[in-house]
């Protein structure tokens, strides 16, 4: 089954922004939106991560040393600062939690779709056909 590519459900949800008969899928097909969806979902959920993560990053280059340059050394932060450095880590766990969150929901969708009885185009490979791989 193809749907699991989200090239796949992108076409198909544009495609049937063109026509709202779906033309190129039957019916069970619409099934694919939320996928779509769940796919942005994700994207939105890794961005928000990424811009997080890389402020955490930059204010720990802030205080480290040229021998460890990926590692903070705390000492050098007074109170606020320290203050400041568990935001921003605190920050990166809930957005990251957010992020495997949308990717859960993601799989979850997609896994139900691949899994549906959906409708095989005329002369498909069907299992126990020959020369196909599988059903």
């Amino acid at each position: 089954m193809i749907v699991g590519s989200a090239g796949l459900a992108t076409a198909v949800w544009d495609s049937a922004a063109e026509d709202t008969a779906g033309p190129c899928c039957p019916t069970k097909w619409h099934g694919v939106f939320p996928l779509y969806s769940e796919e942005q979902g994700f994207a939105d959920a890794r961005r928000v991560a990424t811009i997080a993560d890389d402020q955490q990053s930059t204010f720990e280059g802030e205080f480290a040393e040229v021998r460890t340059p990926r590692t903070p050394v705390l000492a050098k932060m007074n109170a606020a600062q320290l203050q400041q450095y568990d935001a921003l880590v605190m920050q990166v766990f809930t957005d990251v939690r957010r992020e495997k969150a949308a990717l859960t929901t993601f799989y979850g969708t997609n896994n139900a779709l691949l899994n549906r009885d959906l409708p095989r185009p005329s002369g498909a490979c069907t299992a126990g056909s020959e020369g196909c791989l599988s059903g």
